[in-house]
C-alpha cells in the first residue's frame, strides 16, 4: 500500500528552502522600503523649498530681511499660515509630524536669484546665521574682513564661527563664496563681490 503523504526529509527540505527564501527577500525588501521613504522625504524636502519661493517670490517687497542682508529664514508655520503648504506635513521617514518652527533657509544672490534650502532633520541639528550680509561687498585692492556667522546647538551660542571654505582675493574682481559650518549645522554660504565700481 502507497502512502501519499510527505516524508519528514521532504517537509524539512521545503522549509529549508522557505527559510532562505525567506532570508534573501527580507533584505531586499528592507532595502526597497528605505529607498521609497528616501525618495519621498526628497520630494516633501523639494515641495516645502518650491513653496517658500514661491512665496519669497511673492512676497519680496515685503521682506526686508532678505532685501536688505540677502537672507532670512521662513517658518513653516509661515507657508501654512499663507496657504503654499498644508499643514500636519509628516516626515515619510519616521512618519512624524514636521515642527512648524521649522524654518527654510532664503538667499537672495547679487543677480536677485533666489535659492532655498530646508533640513527635515534640523530640531536634532545646530543652527547657524551669517552676520552682516548674505552679499558683501568689498573695494578691490582692500582688505576684506569676515564678519563671521553665530552657531547655536540648542544650549550654547557661539557668535565668533570664522568661514571653514573659501578665501576672498581682493587683488582681483570676482565674486567669492565663504562657507560656514557650526558642529552638525547645514552649511551656508556667503558672496564676496570684490569690485572697482564702489
Amino acid at each position: 500500500m502507497k502512502n501519499n503523504g510527505f516524508t519528514l526529509i521532504e517537509v524539512l527540505a521545503v522549509l529549508i528552502i522557505i527559510m532562505i527564501l525567506i532570508t534573501i527577500t527580507i533584505p531586499i525588501l528592507s532595502d526597497k522600503m528605505k529607498e521609497t521613504k528616501t525618495k519621498a522625504m526628497e520630494a516633501q524636502v523639494n515641495n516645502i523649498e518650491i513653496a517658500a519661493k514661491k512665496y519669497a517670490t511673492d512676497n519680496i517687497r515685503d521682506l526686508d530681511e532678505l532685501n536688505r542682508f540677502g537672507f532670512m529664514n521662513l517658518s513653516l508655520k509661515t507657508l501654512i499660515d499663507n496657504n503654499y503648504i498644508g499643514a500636519n506635513i509628516k516626515n515619510p521617514m519616521n512618519n512624524e509630524t514636521l515642527f512648524i518652527d521649522d524654518v527654510i533657509y532664503i538667499t537672495l544672490d547679487y543677480n536677485n536669484n533666489i535659492k532655498t534650502t530646508y533640513d527635515i532633520d534640523q530640531k536634532n541639528k545646530s543652527t547657524i546665521t551669517l552676520k552682516g550680509f548674505f552679499n558683501d561687498k568689498v573695494k578691490l585692492g582692500t582688505p576684506y574682513v569676515d564678519p563671521g556667522a553665530i552657531g547655536f546647538d540648542g544650549t550654547n551660542t557661539n557668535s565668533n564661527v570664522a568661514a571653514f571654505s573659501g578665501t576672498v582675493d581682493t587683488s582681483k574682481e570676482g565674486v567669492y563664496v565663504l562657507k560656514y559650518f557650526y558642529q552638525n549645522s547645514n552649511i551656508i554660504e556667503r558672496n564676496v563681490i570684490v569690485t572697482d565700481d564702489m
